[in-house]
C-alpha cells in the first residue's frame, strides 16, 4: 500500500524487482532500480599466503579442513538443512569440521544434531559474533556454505568471498547475482543437493584446485563490485532523477491509492491521506508558508551572528583589561 505511491523505488536484486513490481503492480518498471548493497572491504582483508589461507589448521600431522557459516539460527536460514547435512559430510570426511556462528531459537536443532552423532569435537557452535569480529572468524576456515531458503541479497557471502572463501550457497532469491560462478557453488535448497555441492568444493579445497582463486584476487574483485563509493553514486542518481518528477496533488495520491490497493487498503489509504490533508491545511492556515520568507531567516541568522560576534568582543576586551591590570 505505501509503495502505491512512491516516484521511485531501490531493490537490491533484480529477484527483489520482480516481487516488488508484481506485488505492487507498478505501471512503469522503470520506476523500479536495482542498486546492490555494499560493503567496507578494507575490514575483511584477505587470508595470507600458506597453510592458514589455505583453510587448514591443527597440529602435527592431523590437519582440519574448516567450514564456517555465520547467520541467525532461524528456519529461513535452513538451519534444518544444515544440520541434515553436516552427520554425512562428517563420515565422508573425517578431517572437515564445521564452525558455526550466530544464535536463534534453530540453535537447538543443532545441539541435538550434535549430540546424536556425537560430533562434539567436528560441530563447533560459537554463538552470537559481534560484527568487528567477524573478519577474524572468517579467516579460520576455507569454505562457506550459505543454507538460506529464502534470501534477496546475502551480505555474509560477499564478506566471505571477501577474505578469500569458496562460497557455496543454496539457489535461492538474488543470491545468484551476487557472486560470479568462479566464487560461488550453487545448490538446489535441499539436502541432497546441497550436500553434494559442498562434498564436491571440499575435494577441490583438498586436492588445491587451479580453478579456485587465489585469497588476494577474490578480495580485490569484491572491493570493486561492492565499494560504497560506486554504490552512493549509483543512488544519488536515482535520488536526482526522482527529484525531477512534479508534486503530485492530493487528488493524484488518491486516485493512485485507490487504482493500486484492495478494497480495504483503498479506504485506508484514502483515510490517512484525508487527514494527512486536513493537518497541513490547519497549518498553512495558522502558519502560512509564504508568511517563511527566506530574507527573515537570513536577517534572524545575520542578527544572531552579528550578536554574537560583540559578545566575542566583549569577552575579549574584558579579558585584555583583566591581564593589563
Amino acid at each position: 500500500m505505501s509503495l502505491a505511491t512512491c516516484d521511485h523505488v531501490i531493490c537490491v536484486s533484480h529477484m527483489s524487482k520482480e516481487n516488488t513490481v508484481l506485488r505492487a503492480r507498478f505501471p512503469d518498471p522503470w520506476s523500479v532500480s536495482v542498486i546492490p548493497n555494499a560493503m567496507d572491504a578494507t575490514k575483511f582483508h584477505p587470508k595470507t599466503v600458506g597453510p592458514t589461507a589455505a583453510g587448514w589448521s591443527g597440529d602435527g600431522n592431523q590437519k582440519v579442513l574448516n567450514v564456517v557459516t555465520i547467520s541467525r539460527l532461524v528456519y529461513r536460514r535452513g538451519i534444518d538443512l544444515l544440520a541434515d547435512i553436516i552427520p554425512r559430510v562428517c563420515e565422508k570426511f573425517p578431517q572437515v569440521r564445521f564452525v558455526i556462528g550466530g544464535d536463534g531459537p534453530k540453535r537447538i536443532t543443532l545441539e541435538e544434531m550434535r549430540e546424536k552423532y556425537a560430533l562434539q569435537e567436528r560441530v563447533i557452535l560459537l554463538g552470537r559474533i559481534d560484527h568487528d569480529q567477524v573478519p577474524r572468524f572468517l579467516h579460520q576456515g576455507s569454505i562457506y556454505v550459505n543454507t538460506s531458503l529464502t534470501e534477496a541479497f546475502c551480505i555474509s557471502i560477499i564478506e566471505a568471498a571477501a577474505v578469500g572463501l569458496l562460497v557455496v550457497s543454496t539457489r535461492v532469491g538474488g543470491i545468484p547475482e551476487v557472486l560470479p560462478p568462479d566464487m560461488m557453488r550453487l545448490a538446489e535448497p535441499d539436502a541432497r543437493s546441497l550436500q553434494q555441492c559442498l562434498e564436491t568444493a571440499i575435494q577441490d579445497v583438498l586436492r588445491g584446485d587451479d580453478r579456485l582463486l587465489a585469497p588476494t584476487l577474490s578480495h580485490a574483485r569484491v572491493r570493486e563490485m561492492y565499494s560504497w563509493t560506486n554504490v552512493a553514486e549509483r543512488t544519488e542518481a536515482v535520488y536526482n532523477r526522482a527529484m525531477l518528477n512534479p508534486m503530485p496533488s492530493v487528488r493524484d495520491l488518491l486516485l493512485s491509492a485507490y487504482s493500486h490497493c484492495g478494497m480495504f487498503s483503498r479506504l485506508l489509504m484514502i483515510v490517512l491521506l484525508l487527514l494527512d490533508f486536513i493537518g497541513m491545511s490547519v497549518c498553512e492556515f495558522f502558519l502560512p508558508a509564504s508568511a517563511l520568507r527566506q530574507s527573515d531567516i537570513v536577517e534572524k541568522g545575520d542578527s544572531s551572528s552579528s550578536s554574537s560576534t560583540a559578545h566575542k568582543r566583549r569577552l575579549k576586551s574584558n579579558g585584555y583589561r583583566k591581564l593589563k591590570g
